[in-house]
């Protein structure tokens, strides 16, 4: 909250935000998160209607999807990440009055969207976790959508390319892979330096836990390890789609024009021919 805070304050003193302050009919900056989050709920629910049936969200964090989406009817919903996030989230969601199972939504106040839930802590970086994942009820021969949002830049190559091939060998015909990869050569050094217009510490702090990035022709680095890349995008494809004009965080900075493939949101598909 203190990020936002001081976010926000750095935003309302550029000249541009005082000139328009005291105008009723001003535009809010469009967060890159705001931008990132349309994208997953669109192509996660895009995804569903082509037939898939389960979900698993790598690194799910406070992800909210499962409470807040309108969900086919028989969506299996699975979370991964580590078990001190899993327990936060946990108190958080009771707290809130969330309901974990289709059996006890009635009469609280944000119902769960899918048929059933399940988190659990899991190292990804492990071989052969997805035994675990099959132990709480995922079903592999049912097409699935495997999430991971913000989570690869965390994880070494190795391990990337693991989760990737890993995931592929338990996926069904007609499962998908949203995917949120960066791909700057020199990662850390490439944030920090975006980081210098937008003086907030964190960012910094931040670049220093980033482990590895995509390369920039990402369509050949996830067909090799067993996905074909239908999609690429970048966050100026996705302001141009979400914000509709409203100005966005890459014009004061934070992601500038020249380093906007710097960011790739991908859709991408198991491919057939690939063996399990």
């Amino acid at each position: 909250m203190e990020a936002a805070k001081t976010t926000m304050k750095h935003f309302e003193q550029t000249a541009e935000m005082q000139e328009s302050a005291a105008k009723s009919d001003r535009m809010f900056l469009v967060g890159r998160v705001a931008l990132r989050t349309l994208f997953y709920d669109d192509h996660l629910l895009a995804a569903l209607k082509g037939g898939p049936r389960q979900v698993v969200l790598l690194g799910a964090g406070m992800d909210s999807r499962a409470w807040r989406l309108d969900l086919p009817e028989g969506t299996s919903w699975f979370e991964i990440d580590r078990a001190d996030v899993v327990e936060a989230k946990k108190k958080v969601l009771t707290s809130a009055q969330a309901s974990f199972s289709a059996d006890t939504s009635k009469g609280v106040k944000y119902p769960l969207r899918a048929a059933s839930h399940s988190s659990f802590d899991v190292d990804l970086g492990t071989d052969g976790w997805t035994k675990e994942l099959m132990a709480v009820g995922f079903d592999p021969q049912v097409p699935t959508v495997w999430i991971a949002e913000g989570l690869f830049m965390y994880l070494s190559e190795d391990a990337v390319t693991a989760l990737l091939k890993e995931a592929r060998s338990v996926s069904a015909k007609g499962s998908r892979f949203l995917i949120m990869a960066f791909t700057s050569e020199n990662l850390a050094e490439w944030y920090q330096n975006s980081a210098t217009q937008f003086p907030v510490p964190w960012v910094k702090d931040l670049a220093n836990t980033f482990k590895s990035a995509f390369p920039r022709d990402v369509k050949p680095y996830v067909s090799e390890r067993g996905w074909q890349a239908e999609s690429v995008y970048s966050y100026s494809n996705l302001a141009a789609k979400y914000a509709k004009g409203l100005p966005w965080t890459s014009d004061l900075g934070m992601t500038s024009a020249k380093h906007d493939t710097n960011t790739a949101f991908i859709d991408a598909v198991v491919i057939p021919s690939q063996p399990a």
